[in-house]
């Protein structure tokens, strides 16, 4: 089963990244631009449900209430997030869906995700971006103060991510995005949200999910013959957890149950160890 793969791709302001990222887009049929919502006015040519989906802040607000986001920031004093049930419905089809985040959203995703990769797209230098802002002829001069400062401070934050891509050349930075998802393609790798169930379940067959479960209780059988101390053996549960058994947990046990599970997991390991050696479990207090 191949994974459907989250691209999450960064970059200051008037670096270029929404340009690239389309005409990747438009190269790659299994790869599609997740549309972000915004509360900040739409501009001339943009289209509602294209360039973004324009909201009012009472809408964008009762979306965080409902825990819809992904991910959400505010920026230049507009809102802007990615709903997870979008993201969702991209990776549902098998589709790679590649994120236009500022850094305050990538950092988002590394803390609540595993799976994502994170894309850098930066300006050769300064100069070159301030030059690109003012060539679009829609910022003021304080508005472009801000977005220079914003940028300055962006830029800090590009060796946290997986790849960093230079936009000196737009087509070759289009190449080298092109490069980076095929190569990430195929590793292969589940997209999930910690706490959640995976976003892009597609629907594995039973038998499938069955002979996981089973080969996860041989592997700890095993690892229990090899009398491995409670601390190994669960970091081995964890390990398998967040492996092949990971993306299908919360399918297989639903949210309630595989929230019982990651709660009590470190008292079932200990106490299966000790019925394992023989050892009566401590009585309830």
């Amino acid at each position: 089963m191949r994974y459907p793969r989250v691209f999450v791709v960064s970059g200051p302001s008037g670096v270029g990244k929404s340009s690239i990222i389309r005409a990747a887009c438009a190269r790659l049929p299994d790869v599609r631009e997740s549309v972000s919502l915004t509360t900040r006015r739409r501009r001339a040519g943009e289209v509602h449900g294209q360039h973004y989906f324009f909201v009012t802040r009472a809408e964008f607000q009762a979306r965080i209430d409902s825990g819809d986001f992904l991910e959400w920031a505010r920026i230049y004093d507009e809102y802007y997030g990615t709903s997870l049930s979008h993201i969702r419905e991209i990776l549902a089809t098998r589709t790679h869906a590649v994120l236009d985040l500022d850094t305050q959203g990538g950092a988002q995703i590394q803390k609540h995700c595993e799976g994502a990769v994170l894309v850098f797209i930066q300006p050769p230098n300064l100069q070159v971006l301030e030059q690109r802002l003012r060539g679009r002829g829609t910022e003021s001069e304080e508005t472009l103060a801000k977005r220079l400062a914003y940028a300055t401070h962006e830029m800090s934050q590009a060796a946290l991510y997986d790849y960093i891509v230079v936009n000196d050349d737009m087509e070759r930075a289009v190449e080298d995005l092109l490069d980076i998802i095929h190569k990430e393609e195929n590793a292969n790798v589940p997209f999930v949200i910690k706490g959640h169930a995976e976003a892009g379940r597609g629907g594995p067959l039973a038998d499938e999910r069955a002979g996981q479960v089973q080969g996860l209780e041989e592997r700890l059988v095993a690892a229990m013959s090899r009398q491995m101390r409670p601390e190994q053996l669960l970091r081995t549960l964890e390990a398998e957890l967040r492996g092949k058994l990971g993306p299908q947990v919360n399918e297989l046990l639903r949210e309630r149950v595989a929230a019982i599970v990651r709660r009590d997991l470190e008292g079932i390991v200990r106490e299966t160890y000790r019925e394992f050696q023989g050892k009566p479990a401590p009585r309830p207090r």
